[in-house]
């Protein structure tokens, strides 16, 4: 990797001691190193941001190949992925291509592929905690690819995306492989460990108290309303749910006031995992957009993500809820620009006028 140590190389050390991933298993590249802990690669990129933008930027990629040959363009297909998404993936995204992308940048004669998906960006106020969070939370990739893939092919089509060197013939799975068992979900079992902090009421003192943003808040979680054009976003951080794999832990949603059809949200959400895969600039990807339905009836897209008891940090749930206020802000941005952001006293009041 070289003598010099940047951002970026650093983070990348700091995954790779954590998840333990060590020669055989590892091929080190400049900024990455591609990783087989069972019968999948695990692809971890460092991108440094170039245009001299300050404080110091760099992207961190991981990516865990999981489908090929998908059929990327059939309707079933991208409702099946779309709605399966949040109960497969509770710390990452599903990606593929769309059609329209497949159509534009696609290789001929080829079929696309469906990964599993982290980002983060890394600066120096963050370099000492956001890395190892990540690493935590993207191990779910490789678990869940090796426990979901032969189930997930009948269900969605295509075929395992197994690209193990053969050099690592006969090699048995790593341990790491069974991290969430061993160590998540025992962790899972005891007490929630946001419950009774203090954190959702101070989150809502500074996050939703502002000309666009409306909240409240209590021992086990928080709702914020913040304005979305003339409606409203909702950002939720519960305790309630316990997950069948994880146990207790932190659950986040994002919900946006855009409606449509079954098959249109789906298409919006695949579209949305994708860019988020690419470059945001500014939060991390640590779930997936998938459908849901809406205080209106008809579905709007959600982004979910579930942190497991085991992560629990404080001061962490501030971060959680800040990069969903943030990702309202650039949905809206990159979707609907000509809107403007009315305050959300006037929206909160004409909705009450309305019921």
């Amino acid at each position: 990797m070289g003598d010099e140590k940047t951002l970026g190389s650093r983070a990348l050390e700091t995954i790779a001691e954590l998840w333990e991933a060590t020669e055989p298993r590892v091929r080190w590249g400049k900024d990455r190193f591609a990783w087989w802990p069972g019968d999948f690669s695990v692809e971890v990129s460092a991108h440094k941001r170039i245009d001299g933008y300050v404080p110091e930027t760099w992207m961190l990629r991981i990516r865990t190949g999981f489908l090929k040959d998908i059929p990327a363009e059939n309707p079933k297909f991208i409702r099946l992925a779309a709605v399966n998404a949040p109960f497969c993936a509770p710390t990452f995204a599903w990606v593929y291509p769309t059609a329209e992308v497949w159509a534009q940048h696609g290789e001929a004669g080829t079929r696309p592929r469906l990964w599993l998906s982290n980002t983060a960006y890394i600066t120096p106020d963050n370099i000492d905690w956001l890395p190892p969070f990540i690493a935590m939370m993207s191990i779910m990739q490789p678990i869940n690819a090796q426990a979901q893939h032969e189930n997930m092919s009948k269900v969605l089509g295509g075929v395992a995306d197994m690209e193990r060197p053969e050099t690592l013939a006969g090699l048995d799975l790593d341990e790491v492989l069974w991290l969430a068992a061993q160590t998540f979900a025992p962790v899972g079992k005891e007490a929630n460990r946001w419950i009774g902090t203090g954190e959702f009421e101070s989150i809502v003192q500074q996050m939703g108290t502002t000309e666009l943003s409306h909240g409240n808040a209590d021992n086990g979680g928080l709702a914020i309303e913040t304005s979305f054009g003339e409606d409203t976003a909702v950002i939720r951080l519960g305790t309630k749910l316990i997950h069948p794999e994880l146990g207790a832990g932190l659950l986040a949603t994002l919900q946006i006031p855009v409606f449509g059809g079954p098959q249109e949200i789906a298409d919006e959400c695949a579209g949305l995992n994708l860019l988020e895969s690419m470059w945001t600039d500014d939060f991390p990807q640590l779930g997936c957009w998938h459908p849901e339905g809406s205080r209106e009836g008809p579905e709007w897209p959600t982004f979910t993500t579930f942190v497991p008891n085991a992560l629990y940090r404080p001061g962490l749930a501030y971060f959680v809820a800040a990069w969903m206020l943030r990702r309202a802000r650039w949905f809206r941005q990159e979707r609907y620009r000509s809107r403007t952001d009315k305050p959300i006293e006037a929206i909160l009041r004409k909705r009450s006028a309305a019921d």
